[in-house]
């Protein structure tokens, strides 16, 4: 008989509602497939500029550790073919290499002693840390380092970011990757992004 589909992987977020899990029976063989929205910082930014800092802190530190509780269970073993997507509200900006400018700077002064490392470590651990765990950003695969795509556009200033993802273990190729901006403009505010993925 076929071995058992695998579990899927332990997950300790600080709001279980901002994750769907599935383990996906495929012919080939099953796979994990997570979707995650990652909270943005920017309300608890605000709370707390507004003095109401217990509140703010907290606001801030979901998604610090939503940062880190994904990428502990996507990096737990025994490995398995897993792919994640999601709304991650992260990078700022993207640089040719790989590398990435994070949010850590829009931390409170009085917080930054306390947090500015964490926030940038937490951020990165997803982005850039996958990669060593044999992860891969399926736009990136397919577009290369020239891709300049985004998925959500500030109203007021008009910046552009790149906040939604799919990523996909060393299992999966990539073979396309594209942003759907129909439903950004009709009212969902995020672009959908739409990945093909083959059996490396």
């Amino acid at each position: 008989s076929p071995p058992p589909p695998p579990a899927p992987a332990p997950w300790a977020l600080p709001s279980p509602a901002r994750l769907l899990s599935v383990v996906v029976q495929h012919p080939a063989r099953p796979f994990e497939l997570h979707t995650v929205h990652v909270p943005n910082a920017s309300t608890g930014i605000r709370l707390y500029r507004q003095g109401q800092h217990a509140l703010g802190l907290d606001r801030m530190m979901k998604k610090l550790e939503t940062f880190e509780g994904v990428h502990r269970a996507l990096t737990a073993d025994p490995p398995a073919p897993r792919i994640l997507t999601g709304d991650l509200n992260t990078p700022h900006t993207e640089h040719p290499d790989g590398t990435a400018r994070y949010w850590q700077h829009s931390c409170p002064a009085p917080l930054r002693g306390e947090l500015e490392a964490r926030w940038l470590a937490a951020e990165r651990s997803v982005f850039e840390g996958l990669r060593d765990h044999g992860f891969t950003d399926a736009y990136r695969a397919v577009h290369g380092p020239d891709g300049d795509a985004f998925s959500w556009e500030h109203g007021a200033s008009g910046n552009r970011y790149r906040y939604d993802h799919v990523f996909a273990s060393r299992e999966f190729r990539a073979t396309a990757c594209e942003y759907l901006h129909e439903f950004r403009l009709n009212g969902n505010h995020h672009a959908a992004v739409v990945a093909e993925m083959a059996w490396a």
